[in-house]
Formats: C-alpha cells, structure tokens, sequence
C-alpha cells in the first residue's frame, strides 16, 4: 500500500514537511478532552466541511474504551466511508501521529510498518491531552488531501491556536 501510495506522489517530501507536521501535532494538544468537547469540536468540523461541497463522515472514538463519542455521516457519505476512516485511524493508533504523517515519514526516512488494515492517507487525527492520545478523529470523503486540511483547520479553530500550513500536495 505505502508503495503504491509513493509512487503517485508528483514531488517527494522533505524533513521540512515533516517537521510542518509534527509542529501541527505538538501545538493541537488539548487541556481536557470529553465527551462534550468531542460534540462541540464535531460542530467546527461540519461548519467547515461545508466550503468543500462534497460531504463527509467522520467520528470521534475514545481509546481507552474504543467508544465512539460523536459520529457524524452527510446524506450523500455511507459505512464505506467509515471502513475507509476506520482504516486512517488505524494509522494513527500504530504511529501515535496524524495518518498522513506516517506517508510522509516513509517518503524521506525508512518505511513506516503498517498493518494491513491501515490506510496511510490525510484523514485521521490523534487527540492529545497532554503526552496522552485520548480520542482520534477519523474522517473520510473529500479529495486532494482536504480531509486532512479540514481537519488541521477545525482543531486550530477549536483550540484557537496557529499552525504552520502544509502548502504540498496531500493524499
């Protein structure tokens, strides 16, 4: 999977958009995180969503008891697009870090090892309170990479915080 995913890059990525990546990560931690924070940030996420025009299905799952806490599917998104978010979350569950990092990181460094069950694409986010991954939020149904910029955008606003943009192309 990472290969194929490689290959269709139009240019490679560098330590630099790696480190633009990590920044993002280490200035989108939380100070609480609950279920109703998870109901609040789930409303940014649809506002923004609407600007792409091509609807979505995310949820946001707590990982000490795996329960989904906010679960959100537009009218024209069905379970398909949740199994391919599932697959997103599953990255950040093996790396600690947003799915598209572990693209990212294989591109310039040595592979990621990835299960067979992970998709290692833009679309899933850890939720870090602390030094601790509470939740993921796991998204899938846009294109060109927006799922991640929607996502990156709707924490920032949420957390009111500034990030570094990531200004390449993004799977």
């Amino acid at each position: 999977m990472l290969d194929e995913l490689l290959q269709k890059l139009n240019e490679p990525y560098t330590k630099e958009d790696l480190a633009i990546l990590e920044e993002q990560e280490k200035r989108l931690v939380f100070e609480h995180f609950t279920s109703q924070d998870a109901y609040l940030l789930g409303q940014y996420i649809i506002k923004n969503s609407e600007k792409y025009k091509e609807g979505i299905a995310f949820n946001i799952q707590r990982c000490s008891d795996q329960a989904i806490i906010f679960q959100y599917i537009d009218d024209n998104k069905a379970q398909r697009n949740i199994n391919f978010a599932q697959m997103k979350r599953n990255t950040t569950l093996c790396t600690n870090h947003n799915s598209f990092w572990s693209l990212v990181k294989s591109s310039i460094d040595q592979k990621v090892p990835l299960k067979e069950e992970c998709l290692p694409v833009g679309g899933a986010y850890p939720i870090f309170v602390g030094n601790e991954m509470v939740a993921t939020i796991a998204l899938s149904g846009l294109h060109y990479g927006n799922d991640f910029r929607l996502l990156v955008e709707s924490l920032a606003m949420y957390l009111e915080k500034k990030v570094p943009e990531f200004k390449k192309e993004i799977l």
